[in-house]
């Protein structure tokens, strides 16, 4: 199958020397209407002549295709193509064709003159070229005997929820996510934007609110990103309505906001509550902590960052019914401070910076911290919340010793966070062999092969505390867990931890079927099934958390030759696996997508597939 990608260039000369420099020595080389050398020359000119400087002087359409199929076909077959799709789509306009073949996968760089030889029409930027780019390909394509893109992948794309297609766009985007839950917050206790920016400010997260949009400004990203991309609810459309309901539920609880400020009047440091780590210091002997840092130096507490985008007016502060002044507070808190308080082990990465001994990847300063793996942020809220398992007000009361906040909860109902950047583990892991027993034992008290012990460990997927406590993460998120403990009976009981964001772990195979784990521990039961190889297999396998739709969505959007779909759970599914199961196999319908029950043979390859219920 060919990819087909398309570019409106302003600037033809660039776009003619790039094609024609790294051209390889075999490749090919055709034009109609323009020589390939005043090809440059001649695109320029004709668009001076016809809208003056600045104008797209040429088209640039790439068509690619695999390795595979680049080996089935002469060079000079797939340059004809090439004109083919000119012929069928452009006809009547000037081009250059160069066919390069160095690299393996053959793929035409082709120049369109925007206006028509004729008739003078020019194309327009549109995106409907793309689609019908692609649709005029794919029948050239069949033509010559290659493969295409499958239709009912590209229908079944078209019809996932709104949300998980972000999700899919968003693939590595984590910021955004983080940056929404941000703004969930604000918007709970917002009646108005000046109040709705300067809780976000406070968070790190920048809004700039024009007349008919609202974009958002993520620490360290360069480009903004605009509400109506992120959905209604953060678009000045969906804000006006959410802060007319805020008002009119506020104003049922009058006296609420004066019991929550008590005293506060304006933005006080107080120095007995905020300890710094100079006092801390001077306690010790060398002028360094003892317990769980090395060489940790002084920190000036008046270099405490404001916040990056927002500086509160008065009026703001006193009118947000959560004290922003108590945000600010809570966020000029140390992390480090913090760390060395919880019994966090830190190890030192620059002079300035530390980071965890189990998570490498998050960088921490006296006041922030930042993931380099996922590129998210944030300040001591963030830390806290993470860390136990809180509400970003919670975290704020917790932190400031202020437990009137949670009056808001109280009578508002509490704002959920739905990301966690990273899971912070606990302090004395266990390690070595008992951590290896540690992880059988548990295996074999399901059903489930100790072998497995080892690659859970090596690919921290289980975390083994000092205590005999273990944590089950997915493979993508340490943001929440399965906790498991052992009563005093032997008998292991199970707790879950924050909001599962990711599927226990997924495979890609080589073939059309997929297998669906509705857990984590029906998967790792199944001996049938290779969790961990890194060679592919015939199936896709998907394990989930728990039973949610809406991963398997996202799965589908990113494993588009899915036709056909088992689910296994246990031989008495629950009532929710059973309405999960009817819902996926509703929607499978819609999409093209058989959906059945999955039994141990229909896992095996000698096993037959069962009929669907």
């Amino acid at each position: 199958m060919a990819i087909v990608k398309i570019r409106f260039i302003k600037h033809s000369e660039n776009a003619v020397n790039y094609v024609l420099r790294d051209r390889g020595p075999n490749d090919l080389v055709d034009a109609e209407g323009v020589l390939p050398e005043e090809a440059a020359h001649q695109f320029k000119e004709i668009a001076k002549l016809n809208q003056g400087r600045g104008a797209v002087q040429a088209i640039h359409i790439i068509q690619s295709w695999n390795e595979a199929e680049s080996k089935l076909l002469p060079a000079e077959k797939f340059q004809e193509m090439g004109k083919h799709l000119l012929e069928r789509k452009f006809p009547g306009h000037d081009f250059l064709i160069v066919t390069h073949t160095e690299t393996g996968k053959t793929h035409n760089h082709i120049l369109v003159n925007p206006w028509h030889r004729e008739s003078g029409k020019k194309i327009e930027n549109k995106k409907y070229h793309l689609h019908q780019l692609r649709d005029v390909n794919d029948q050239i394509c069949k033509e010559n005997g290659l493969s295409v893109i499958d239709g009912k992948a590209k229908e079944r794309a078209a019809h996932l929820p709104d949300k998980v297609q972000r999700m899919v766009r968003f693939n590595g985007r984590s910021y955004l996510l983080d940056m929404m839950q941000k703004a969930d917050f604000a918007r709970a206790y917002s009646t108005n934007y000046d109040q709705y920016v300067a809780i976000l400010g406070e968070l790190d997260i920048g809004a700039d609110v024009q007349n008919k949009n609202i974009t958002y400004h993520y620490p360290g990203k360069t480009r903004g990103k605009r509400g109506s991309k992120l959905g209604k609810l953060y678009d000045k459309e969906g804000l006006d309505e959410v802060f007319q309901s805020n008002k009119e539920k506020f104003a049922k609880h009058p006296k609420l906001a004066g019991l929550i400020r008590n005293h506060i009047d304006q933005i006080k440091t107080d120095s007995q509550k905020i300890q710094t780590l100079a006092g801390a210091l001077e306690k010790s002997s060398d002028g360094h902590f003892q317990a769980g840092y090395k060489d940790l130096k002084v920190f000036d507490r008046s270099k405490i960052p404001p916040s990056r985008f927002v500086h509160p007016s008065e009026k703001e502060l006193k009118s947000s019914l959560v004290p922003i002044d108590e945000i600010i507070k809570a966020r000029r808190n140390s992390i480090l401070d913090y760390c060395q308080k919880n019994k966090i082990t830190l190890e030192k990465f620059s002079e300035t910076q530390w980071r965890m001994k189990e998570r490498p990847y998050v960088l921490l300063s006296e006041f922030e911290w930042t993931n380099s793996k996922n590129r998210t942020r944030g300040s001591l809220i963030d830390f806290v919340a993470a860390h136990k398992d809180m509400s970003f007000l919670q975290a704020i009361a917790h932190i400031n010793n202020s437990p009137r906040l949670l009056l808001l909860e109280k009578e508002f109902g509490v704002t959920k966070r739905t990301f966690t950047s990273f899971y912070i583990p606990k302090s004395e892991a266990m390690e070595g062999s008992k951590a290896l027993g540690r992880v059988g034992h548990w295996l074999r008290s399901f059903g489930g092969s100790d072998q497995s012990a080892k690659d859970l460990l090596s690919r921290k997927l289980v975390q083994v505390h000092s205590s005999g406590s273990l944590r089950l993460f997915s493979e993508k998120d340490e943001s929440s867990a399965y906790e498991f403990k052992m009563d005093t009976e032997g008998h292991w009981k199970s707790k879950k931890l924050g909001e599962f964001q990711s599927p226990f772990l997924t495979k890609g195979g080589r073939g059309s079927k997929a297998v669906i784990f509705l857990d984590p521990f029906s998967a790792l039961k199944q001996k049938e099934v290779d969790l961990f190889s890194g060679k592919s297999g015939e199936k896709s396998i998907l394990s989930l958390m728990e039973p949610d739709p809406k991963m398997v969505d996202q799965f589908l959007g990113s494993h588009p030759q899915v036709k056909k779909i088992s689910v296994f759970a246990p031989t008495k599914p629950t009532q929710l696996e059973m309405d999960f199961f009817h819902t996926l196999q509703k929607k499978g319908r819609s999409l093209g997508i058989g959906v059945e029950w999955a039994s141990e043979k229909t896992l095996s390859k000698e096993g037959p597939d069962l009929p669907n219920l």
